[in-house]
């Protein structure tokens, strides 16, 4: 595997991505992408590391210094990621059950502002990622439920299941939110499909 050092960054989140997609595990491989990302994370792009990150959890390969060095290099640049990256990276570290407390906290108060501008998939993500790990971060949960009543009626039925579930994992029991996501339910239950 001694040419996978001659890899960008890209060209290595590509690979890991792909291998994800294909269910295609070559633990060697995986391996030396996992070591060049270690080498280069702090080189690499927002979008480079939420690809990287995502694809080796989807695979469950949990590489802790991968993990540290994704989660550091992260944390410098959550200011760029982008909601759908706020919300991979999230999921991603729930995933794997990977607690990392500073970068758990930088996507908590990176959130926050922009959570209105999140659609329903990045908020259904990014509840059930922090309630997968028991984090019950109130600020976040609150701007979670403003966000999702404004958006209900664009959650499929698993974001509305993911969000209900997330609010019930961690006790946070917003009334209007779980009856509002009971409507947008029973009108997906009564209408031909269960399809979003």
């Amino acid at each position: 595997m001694q040419k996978v050092t001659a890899l960008g960054t890209q060209n290595i989140a590509n690979i890991a991505w792909a291998c994800e997609r294909l269910a295609f595990v070559h633990l060697p491989l995986l391996e030396a992408l996992g070591s060049r990302s270690i080498s280069n994370a702090d080189g690499a792009t927002p979008q480079d590391l939420c690809n990287t990150l995502w694809a080796f959890s989807r695979q469950a390969i949990c590489n802790d210094p991968l993990m540290t060095a994704i989660s550091a290099a992260a944390r410098a640049k959550i200011d760029r990621v982008g909601s759908m990256g706020l919300a991979n990276i999230a999921w991603s570290v729930a995933f794997l059950s990977y607690l990392n407390r500073p970068l758990r906290n930088a996507i908590s108060a990176q959130a926050l502002p922009p959570i209105r501008d999140f659609n329903s998939q990045d908020v259904a993500n990014m509840s059930w990622a922090f309630a997968h790990i028991w984090i019950k971060d109130r600020p976040l949960f609150a701007a979670i439920a403003s966000a999702s009543n404004r958006i209900l009626n664009d959650f499929c039925i698993q974001g509305l299941a993911n969000t209900a579930w997330a609010m019930a994992r961690l006790e946070l029991d917003d009334v209007p939110l779980l009856h509002s996501i009971a409507a947008a339910a029973r009108r997906r239950m009564t209408s031909s499909s269960l399809e979003p």
